[in-house]
């Protein structure tokens, strides 16, 4: 374990700000064989004279990880030394092995930052892909565009699945320069083109298909943990009707959002609660002025692991919405400013205070080959059998939205859900007995 100090109080009590944290040096003995891979950090404050840390036994504060560019071996009671680097205007740190050239590591930096973090889960998710790999099998003799296509990953499976040809777009700069050297580095260079940009901002000829052709198939994956938040409805019902052939392949094909009405009662971090959302007799509701600061995204809904938080259903889930991304283009649905409410009726399970609604989606990729109707991806795995899927996924957490709350009497209560979507996001009104 080191210490580094980035900040430090001259007599007076002012901080004292230096180029020298930019760039340090650790030492660090290794207690096991294995691989270093990552660095994790955190800050101890001392407060009253008491220390009180961020470590990982402190469950109302997060740890950061950073990545080192490539694993490090180790044997045990040897000495570890790392370069690091401190970014002040984004918070960000760095590590490398010192034997790395400084140059190397500074790129790697710069590169780092602009990568979202969900991209390591998501490659890493063995369940997610495999049902996007089983979807993409029939794609032999396709023309296919990859719609957010990251690292490439998809890409490649539609190209070893015999597509005719493929191109994946990608808005990030260093994401597409990434996907063109994973695609170099895995023999598909010459078998998928990236195309830098958003599809929304593309045309026809942008895409590079030999002769000017349309792709017959728009596959993306461009879904946030509450469904919509990243614009599978206006991406994919733009290239449908800007890019793609009439009666072009969409994968996915469809989705589902189940929610579920709950008790979540003040907790440490990741819940955000607003004290409008907590008991009158809550300490919360102390903090009520603080709920003015909060972000708009933060009063909506916010991501959360289920399975890492407590809290108690007051309802069996229950479907909310679908929505048909391959539906016929004369159809409602297909078009980019689709949004919809209904209010639905659900019978409570327990009593209880019902302050919020937790919700998630099912996922099916590919229409032409359904054989018993299940979903093929389940975003909450807990509930996979109950939403009907044959399959799950941990890269996506669940989605909350606090409401206003509700005193639920017992079980066998009608609860009446007010649910809508925008072509980007879920929200969910005040729950009513």
């Amino acid at each position: 374990m080191t210490n580094i100090s980035l900040e430090e109080m001259n007599a007076v009590g002012e901080l004292l700000r230096s180029s020298a944290f930019d760039a340090f040096e650790l030492e660090m003995e290794v207690t096991s064989d294995g691989e270093i891979t990552a660095i994790a950090l955190w800050t101890d404050c001392t407060m009253f004279d008491k220390v009180h840390s961020g470590g990982a036994d402190q469950p109302s504060r997060r740890q950061m990880l950073s990545f080192l560019p490539k694993p490090l071996s180790v044997v045990e009671g040897s000495t570890v030394r790392l370069k690091g680097r401190y970014d002040a205007s984004t918070g960000h740190f760095t590590f490398a092995s010192s034997e790395c050239s400084p140059n190397n590591s500074q790129t790697n930096s710069v590169v780092s930052m602009s990568v979202e973090r969900w991209h390591f889960p998501m490659i890493n998710d063995e369940r997610r892909n495999s049902a996007y790999n089983r979807a993409i099998k029939v794609l032999r003799g396709q023309r296919v565009v990859d719609i957010g296509g990251g690292s490439g990953l998809l890409a490649m499976m539609a190209a070893r699945a015999g597509a005719e040809q493929v191109v994946t777009v990608e808005r990030v700069g260093d994401m597409a320069e990434c996907a063109s050297r994973v695609l170099e580095a895995n023999g598909f260079g010459g078998k998928v083109s990236v195309v830098h940009g958003s599809s929304l901002n593309l045309k026809v000829p942008d895409l590079g298909f030999k002769e000017g052709l349309q792709p017959t198939v728009v596959l993306s994956e461009v879904l946030d943990d509450g469904l919509l938040g990243e614009g599978v409805i206006p991406t994919v019902a733009h290239a449908r009707r800007e890019l793609a052939t009439l009666n072009a392949l969409v994968i996915p094909a469809a989705a589902k959002v189940w929610a579920m009405v709950v008790n979540m009662p003040p907790q440490p971090e990741p819940i955000i609660m607003p004290s409008s959302s907590s008991p009158k007799d809550s300490p919360a509701r102390r903090w009520a002025a603080y709920d003015t600061l909060r972000p708009p995204e933060v009063k909506k809904y916010t991501s959360v692991r289920l399975d890492r938080v407590k809290f108690m259903p007051l309802t069996e889930p229950f479907p909310v919405f679908g929505f048909d991304f391959d539906a016929p283009l004369d159809d409602p649905s297909s078009v980019a400013d689709y949004c919809r409410e209904q209010a639905v009726q659900v019978n409570s399970i327990a009593a209880g205070c019902a302050n919020a609604v937790v919700f998630w989606f099912t996922l099916t990729l590919n229409r032409s080959g359904e054989t018993d109707g299940l979903a093929d991806i389940c975003t909450y795995p807990a509930m996979t059998e109950k939403c009907g899927a044959s399959g799950s996924s941990r890269c996506w957490n669940q989605a909350l939205q606090f409401v206003k709350p509700t005193i639920v009497g017992g079980a066998g209560t009608t609860l009446t859900v007010p649910c809508a979507h925008s072509p980007t996001r879920m929200t969910f009104g005040d729950i009513m007995t």
